[in-house]
């Protein structure tokens, strides 16, 4: 943690939330990354970090060190991001992909028919574990 010129550190914190240490620059894009996903989807707080760790590469085990969880939560966190929005909401990007602002859009008919068999049956597997976070499109037999 740094201190700016008026005695003020960088670290942030929110209502149920660890410090976060903006000056580290993982911290700083997931941090912001986050709060955008929190404010543009149905995802809570934590499902929001969850991902947006997801998206810099870190594994289940990274990511509950990072938003002080257990591994399981995690991957329950993933799997109900999965179940509404696709199973590329919880796949790494590559850093030129990384923008804060990149929208996560609720799983379409199409979205799933183009999908590749192995993305369907994950989808369909975090469907089936969190049916209140599924797309309205997982109530249909798309994807079976």
């Amino acid at each position: 943690m740094s201190r700016s010129d008026d005695g003020t550190t960088d670290a942030h914190t929110t209502a149920g939330e660890t410090s976060v240490d903006l000056s580290r620059p993982d911290e700083r894009i997931a941090h912001e990354r986050a709060r955008y996903l929190e404010t543009t989807t149905s995802l809570r707080a934590k499902e929001a970090d969850a991902v947006a760790w997801s998206e810099l590469g870190y594994s289940s085990s990274g990511i509950a060190k990072q938003i002080d969880s257990g591994e399981s939560t995690v991957s329950t966190y993933l799997e109900r991001a999965i179940a509404a929005y696709g199973p590329e909401a919880a796949h790494a990007r590559a850093s030129t992909d990384l923008a804060t602002d990149d929208d996560l859009t609720p799983v379409t008919e199409g979205d799933v028919l183009e999908w590749p068999a192995h993305y369907r049956e994950v989808w369909r597997d975090a469907v089936d574990r969190h049916p209140d976070r599924a797309a309205d499109v997982a109530t249909s037999e798309v994807g079976r």
